[in-house]
Formats: C-alpha cells, structure tokens, sequence
C-alpha cells in the first residue's frame, strides 16, 4: 500500500473557509491554495463525513469484486462518474486522505478488476489521476477519462470502446450536487446491463436547502435541475407534494425525492435499494437487480468507519 503521504497535516489550512475565501481558492472543488504532499498534484477539499462515504463504497467494492471474481473472473469494472482527483484535503483536521480512485485501488478485491474507469470533466483532475494510477503501478487497468455527464452520447462513446456489454459493472456516481440527469443515468444503465449502482444524493447540501423555491418557482433553474435529476416533472405536480410543501414538511419531501428516483430505476428492472444517510449531508442510494447484490450491500454497511454495527 501507498499511504506514507496520507494523514500528513497541512498546516497552511485551517479548514475554516468563509463563503468569500471557498469563491476565491476553489475551482470546481480543486483547492488552489493547498497542493498535495504526496506528489505536489490537485488536491479535493472535503469534509470529515467523505472519509465514511469512502469506508463505504471502498467496502462494498471489495465484498463485490471478491463475491463475483469466480463467476465473472476477466469481466468485472468500476466505473465512477464524477471521480476528481484521487488525493482529498480532509477540512475539518486539515488532513490528506485517498479519494476513491485511489482508495479502492488498494481493496483486495481489485486484483479481480478488468478494468476501472474514471471519469470527470476536468482535464487537470484526469491528468493529474492518470499520473496517480501510475505512479501506483495501477495503469494497466485504472484510466481517467475526460467526460462531461451533460453529454451522455460522448460519455457512451467512450465507455462502450473501452468496457464490453457482457461484463458485470459496479457504477459510482459522485456529484457535489444533484446535477446528473436521469437521462445519462438511464442511458448508462442501459448500456452496461448488468450493472449495481451507488449514486451520492446531496440532499443536505442541495434540494434541502433549494427545494421550496423549488415548487415556488416551477421556471426557475432550480426546479429544472432537478426535474433533470429525477427524468421528469411529475414530482412537483403530484398533489401529495405540492401540499408537503405548502405545509413546508421537508422531511418528507426529501422522502418522496428519494422514492420518486428509486421508482425511475424500477423501470430498468431493479429490484433492489437502499439509502445509507451519511451524516446530515447526503445519502449513498443503492441499487440492484440481483439478490445478491442485496447480500452483498448489507454486509458492506454492517460494519460503520469506527468500528460501530449496524443495527437493524
């Protein structure tokens, strides 16, 4: 394992960046004021909570490549959209951490993997990864790809030259936001076959905070991201939740958001879900189309970052 530079502190930041300050030394997430100790590259500001994020996917990757290794031995992939840079600058103690590119690549389970692409529409990020995965000695079958998930043709372009339909897929989807359309999902989806999906919703961070103007403006910007986001309009002329948010019960419109989205996956023959809060920011949505896959995501999430089990 590659880990002598992670846990470095980076004394430079305090972790207390104001809006102001967050405008001025962030560009799509990339800090510009923090290099990474490790190779000197791009470096992803995140808060404390993307370490259990990490612990979780990071698990499920291996419990998911070491289950299959035998049934699908030479075909299995990961495939992450949104990836960044592979290093990330934990805010809240200011500490160097791996990203998933880099954290699943040091799993068991990645012996296993034919290939494992990443994709992000930034060309530094995808550079700066690429030089990553190799000085891992991972390059044989990590790549980072320059992508933008607004154009799902390209993206498919892309992916069908480098991954065969007949393999078995386990698709990461990581936005800061709820920008993905459904549109790209489903054409994703539709095209890997037989594939799992974990897709980050930044409920506390996004629609939490938007969604009222959400219903309150049906042109706004804001309303049609997240009509994108669910692959249609007809969450927000529902009556159910046009009075939820009359009556401003938040709670239960995030409920229903979920729910909606899980109801679009259930049109491409899922069967199987799961939401997994992480802290108040945002969920993992889990999905399957085998009971297996079921299997497998119980055992991933039993066992939290610290040591403490689920209970269910």
């Amino acid at each position: 394992m590659i880990t002598n530079y992670f846990g470095t502190t980076h004394h430079e930041c305090d972790g207390n960046c104001n809006k102001i300050q967050r405008v001025k030394y962030l560009e799509n997430g990339i800090c510009t004021k923090v290099v990474a100790g490790y190779d000197g590259g791009p470096i992803r500001c995140v808060k404390t909570w993307a370490n259990e994020k990490i612990h979780l996917l990071t698990r499920y990757f291996d419990i998911f490549a070491t289950g299959m290794k035998d049934k699908w031995a030479g075909n299995i992939n990961y495939i992450e959209i949104c990836s960044g840079p592979g290093i990330c600058l934990d805010k809240d103690n200011s500490k160097e951490i791996l990203g998933a590119p880099l954290a699943i690549s040091q799993m068991r389970g990645f012996e296993y993997i034919n290939r494992a692409i990443f994709i992000d529409m930034n060309p530094l990020v995808v550079d700066n990864l690429n030089k990553r995965f190799q000085n891992f000695g991972i390059d044989d079958r990590a790549l980072a790809m320059l992508g933008d998930y607004n154009q799902h043709h390209n993206l498919l372009n892309s992916l069908n030259s480098i991954i065969a339909r007949k393999g078995l897929n386990l698709l990461f989807i990581d936005p800061t936001d709820c920008s993905v359309p459904f549109t790209t999902v489903s054409r994703l989806l539709s095209s890997l076959n037989k594939c799992d999906l974990i897709l980050s919703v930044m409920y506390g961070s996004d629609p939490k905070r938007n969604m009222q103007r959400a219903f309150d403006e049906p042109k706004s910007r804001v309303r049609q991201k997240y009509s994108d986001f669910l692959g249609s309009n007809d969450f927000f002329e529902n009556d159910e939740n046009l009075e939820l948010a009359n009556q401003g019960r938040h709670d239960q419109l995030h409920r229903n958001f979920i729910d909606f989205y899980i109801g679009q996956l259930k049109t491409f023959e899922y069967l199987y879900f799961d939401c997994e809060t992480v802290r108040h920011m945002y969920e993992l949505l889990f999905a399957s189309k085998n009971e297996t896959g079921q299997e497998f995501w119980k055992e991933a999430t039993k066992k939290k970052l610290y040591g403490q089990r689920k209970l269910f």
